[in-house]
């Protein structure tokens, strides 16, 4: 089997060459003349340019603005007891709010529902329904 990656879009090819992967020369040279060959290998030249340009780690002025605000409360003078009891009901509180919300819909619709079910009920029992066709029998010529 051969080590050698396949590339079957002639582009996914150059990207391979500037990645500095092994490519079959012919199929090199056939991405080559694809049309936009030439845009598509700058774009991917001044892509990783500018990606070996950028530092491999954050700069320090984003791991400041990550402290100051990922700090605790206590840090930043606030009232860190009255916080933290607060931000810890709070979720709970959330979900109550939630849950009765869906338990009063839940009571306005079955109570439509019923109300509709009961009315139906009212209707058939005052009187039959409607025929759909009438039959007629005439004595001595349907049955004996």
């Amino acid at each position: 089997m051969s080590e050698e990656p396949r590339h079957e879009d002639p582009l996914g090819i150059l990207s391979a060459v500037l990645d500095g992967e092994a490519v079959d020369a012919g199929r090199l040279l056939e991405a080559l003349e694809h049309p936009g060959a030439l845009d598509v290998m700058k774009d991917i030249a001044r892509v990783r340019a500018a990606i070996r340009k950028q530092a491999p780690t954050p700069s320090e002025v984003f791991y400041a603005r990550m402290a100051s605000v990922l700090r605790p409360a206590r840090e930043q003078g606030r009232a860190a007891g009255r916080l933290s009891e607060r931000a810890a009901r709070t979720p709970r509180r959330g979900r109550l709010i939630a849950a009765l919300a869906a338990a009063a819909v839940l009571v306005v619709v079955g109570g439509a529902l019923g109300w509709k079910y009961r009315e139906r009920l009212a209707v058939a029992r005052e009187a039959p329904p409607t025929p759909a066709r009438i039959v007629t029998f005439e004595p001595g010529v349907d049955w004996k």
